[in-house]
């Protein structure tokens, strides 16, 4: 555990980088029979080296069944380092100077300086009405500046002409790569006379991550409209939900208004849980006439191809799917969060999609899929899927205050 600890505070200060090195199959196999060496020296001066090389190291592992136990037991410690330490790493804003006025200029910057793929439509739009600032700003302080100066909106991972859905700025709060938005804060009566304050707000992750779902508490939320703390009118109430297509999830509650109270400005505080996963990692089975099952580890994620059957010139492949140190994430809905997308590729390069995706059988630890092909013709094939892993909850907090309340 010294090894792991020193090179998580050699990545906190930026030393990690200067250690990894050209992989190589036979480099991965020399420090993977070095974790299995009788010396205590050599076996932590393989691990540090394997942590050192990041998620790539990852991918070049080797299979779980033939490796000496504790060898295996060497691998996971080292596989959930590497995931904490860029898991951790991938949670940090990026930042990214815009070098212009030009909407084009500021989209390339924002994908080359933070990683973050943002559209632009076909259609030329306004670009900004005035030179951005000259110090960098993280995304989503660049994405609102943007706002701000030429008239557009994000939403769903573009900017698009026209200001927000109100018509008006949204109220904003900015956590690490999490922006929250204030879409709503009107007052309506109920059926039976009472008037209520509805809240709704839209969590969004850096376009880098991929939000699986959020679970909201009302009890964890705190709304005053003056001077007066409001009462929730669903006490207890919690929701989990899923992220939709463009990693935007929005959630509501309502609150009570006492009639004494008298409109004033809007203060509001609270949390939600957002579980997310940090990057996705490529499975590959290459070698399709195999003897079945077979099974491919990397980090947290277990696939196994359990069965290949072909018929009226399709195929139907059979896998299972597991996250092992992840128990609960398929519970209910969240199954398919997590399927992975599912590919054949040929040795010219040409690639042919899963036609349907089938969901048969749910465990608490995983599940099996039946993925349909339109092809029965395997030959010089492999069979690829791009899973999410690196998966965490990270509680986003948010405040607004003095918020006009009509």
């Amino acid at each position: 555990m010294l090894v792991i600890g020193l090179f998580l505070a050699a990545v906190r200060h930026g030393g990690a980088a200067d250690t990894r090195i050209a992989l190589t199959p036979e480099l991965i196999s020399r420090w993977i029979a070095d974790l299995g060496s009788d010396s205590r020296a050599v076996r932590s001066a393989a691990e540090a080296a394997l942590i050192a090389q990041g998620s790539a190291v990852i991918e070049m592992l080797p299979g779980e069944s033939n490796l000496d136990p504790s060898i295996r037991e060497s691998l996971d410690r080292i596989i959930r380092t590497i995931e904490q330490t860029e898991t951790a790493s991938a949670l940090l804003p990026r930042q990214v100077q815009l070098p212009g006025r030009s909407l084009v200029e500021c989209r390339d910057a924002i994908w080359k300086e933070t990683g973050n793929r943002v559209g632009l439509p076909e259609n030329r739009l306004p670009d900004l009405t005035q030179s951005p600032p000259q110090e960098p700003m993280s995304f989503w302080q660049s994405i609102d500046w943007i706002e701000a100066h030429s008239g557009n909106q994000y939403r769903g991972k573009s900017i698009s002409t026209g200001p927000s859905e109100s018509g008006s700025p949204v109220p904003v709060h900015l956590q690490g790569p999490f922006r929250v938005q204030l879409l709503d804060h009107s007052i309506r009566r109920s059926p039976d006379g009472r008037r209520l304050l509805g809240i709704k707000l839209r969590i969004e992750s850096e376009p880098r991550l991929r939000p699986l779902f959020l679970m909201a508490a009302v009890d964890g939320w705190q709304a005053t409209l003056g001077e007066q703390v409001l009462l929730p009118f669903t006490p207890g109430a919690r929701r989990e939900l899923s992220a939709d297509r463009t990693g935007e999830t929005e959630v509501s509650y309502d609150f009570l208004i006492p009639d004494q109270t008298v409109n004033g400005k809007l203060s509001l505080k609270g949390e939600v849980d957002q579980t997310l996963s940090a990057r996705t990692v490529q499975v590959t089975f290459s070698d399709l006439q195999a003897h079945l099952p077979l099974v491919r580890r990397r980090g947290q994620v277990s696939l196994s191809l359990l069965s290949i059957r072909m018929q009226d010139q399709q195929t139907w492949t059979r896998l299972a799917l597991a996250f092992p140190e992840s128990r609960g994430l398929f519970e209910s809905y969240r199954s398919s969060l997590l399927s992975p997308e599912l590919s054949l590729i040929r040795q010219d390069g040409s690639i042919i999609k899963a036609l349907e995706t089938s969901q048969i059988q749910e465990d608490p630890d995983g599940n099996i899929l039946e993925v349909r092909f339109g092809t029965a013709n395997l030959r010089n094939t492999r069979l690829t899927a791009q899973i999410p892993t690196a998966i965490s909850t990270q509680t986003v907090r948010f405040a607004f205050s003095d918020i006009t309340q009509e």
